[in-house]
């Protein structure tokens, strides 16, 4: 290996998929999520859902197409897909949203 620094390699990201609706974004990401933590409890009120586990809450909601996802804990910051609302997308942050419920599935490797 020859001078410069060894840099891990950035996984490919696919082209976006059939976008799906905000009700099936969700019901995508709650399974995947539920992969992950089976305990986890899923509750939805009018245009919102909650994940709960432990004492962490997380909620997803729609804003004028914007999907969001934020631990309330947290203060309001997260995560969004603004523009795929594909089903990559959706099992892609179901894997952070896991994190942000239980710790110990955060991170590269879980």
């Amino acid at each position: 290996m020859s001078g410069g620094t060894n840099r891990a390699r950035m996984p490919e990201v696919p082209p976006a998929g059939p976008q799906l609706l905000y009700a099936d974004w969700c019901r995508v990401l709650v399974d995947r999520v539920r992969e992950l933590i089976p305990t986890v409890s899923a509750t939805r009120r009018a245009r919102v859902v909650y994940l709960r586990h432990a004492d962490e809450v997380v909620t997803i909601t729609d804003d004028r197409g914007t999907f969001w996802v934020r631990r309330t804990a947290s203060g309001g910051s997260g995560l969004y897909d603004s523009d795929r609302h594909d089903m990559h997308t959706a099992r892609t942050m179901a894997k952070s949203i896991a994190g942000m419920l239980d710790a110990n599935l955060s991170g590269p490797t879980q």
